[in-house]
């Protein structure tokens, strides 16, 4: 791999989902379902009611990623975030992101961080772990796909938390990248050739910290821990 750190996390999220899941279903979704349901017969314009229709619809078909990501933000909330030696004896989503906070606890206050992955499919995760380092007042942007020109903005959004925004960055000189591993994916991501040229491109006269996240293995599968210098590599299982 060429790095010199490489942590390994079980987030075990399986861990009474399935009660989670239906409470928030029964406390959050299905109220509006039946109260969308109850009005629908009382509507007489014809495009209103079609939207109400396609709004039960879509509310009785959630992605499971927002149920995972609710599960993950109100994980954060209630826990510690603790030093490397005690995140590595822990599971669940605060070992995740525990993790990835000791991988750039040497990064100053107020520096550079720019993250790449996948479009669509890293974008949540990498939300997620912006979240997660909200108190060290980093300058964050996403660059889609390895792909430096379309560099955008990682803000926090008042009552919301962080989020992507539409609006382009200058991803120049950071002082870390975080490379997730929705990029090794077939179909959805790049070459690690396209990563490393982003990565020269970007880096200036500075050298980076190069950090990796993955889930499942997913750059040892890939075979991009042999072509990537991650400074850091961190694992999650599922």
């Amino acid at each position: 791999m060429g790095g010199d750190i490489r942590y390994s996390i079980n987030t075990s999220l399986t861990d009474a989902f399935g009660k989670f899941s239906k409470r928030f279903f029964e406390d959050n979704i299905k109220p509006v379902i039946a109260l969308l349901s109850e009005k629908l017969d009382k509507i007489e314009d014809a495009q209103v009611k079609k939207t109400l229709c396609e709004l039960i619809d879509e509310g009785k078909k959630l992605d499971p990623v927002v149920l995972i990501l609710s599960r993950v933000i109100e994980d954060i909330n209630t826990s510690t975030i603790k030093t490397v030696e005690e995140t590595e004896k822990r599971s669940g989503i605060v070992g995740f992101t525990g993790t990835f906070r000791e991988s750039i606890a040497e990064i100053k206050e107020g520096s550079k961080v720019v993250f790449t992955g996948s479009v669509a499919v890293c974008t949540p995760f990498i939300e997620l772990l912006a979240y997660t380092m909200r108190d060290k007042r980093f300058d964050m942007l996403y660059v889609p796909g390895a792909d430096a020109k379309e560099a955008r903005k990682i803000k926090e959004i008042e009552n919301i938390g962080y989020s992507v925004v539409d609006e382009k960055g200058d991803p120049k000189n950071p002082d870390a990248v975080v490379v997730l591993g929705g990029l090794a994916m077939p179909k959805f991501g790049c070459l690690p050739e396209d990563v490393t040229r982003m990565i020269d491109e970007i880096s200036g006269e500075k050298h980076p910290k190069i950090i990796g996240v993955e889930f499942m293995n997913m750059f040892e599968r890939a075979g991009w821990d042999k072509k990537i210098h991650f400074d850091t590599l961190i694992d999650t299982i599922l």
